[in-house]
């Protein structure tokens, strides 16, 4: 099979990809089953701070191959 991981991060890419704080107004996230799998730790309306990792989630999907449809 194949696994891939993305890591989504609260950052901004025309601040250098500094953290972006304030609040996470909007976040829509897929479902989870036996291949897709979403490690989070934060839900919309939260205040998102200066003193936190930028990485807020990962997004890991697994296949029998590299061309399957999910």
């Amino acid at each position: 099979g194949h696994t891939i991981e993305a890591r989504i991060c609260a950052e901004n890419p025309e601040d250098n990809f500094l953290p972006s704080i304030g609040q996470l107004a909007y976040l829509n996230t897929p479902e989870t089953d036996h291949h897709v799998r979403l490690d989070i730790g934060i839900r919309q309306g939260d205040q998102l701070s200066p003193y936190y990792d930028p990485m807020i989630a990962k997004l890991i999907v697994w296949g029998e191959n590299r061309t399957i449809t999910l």
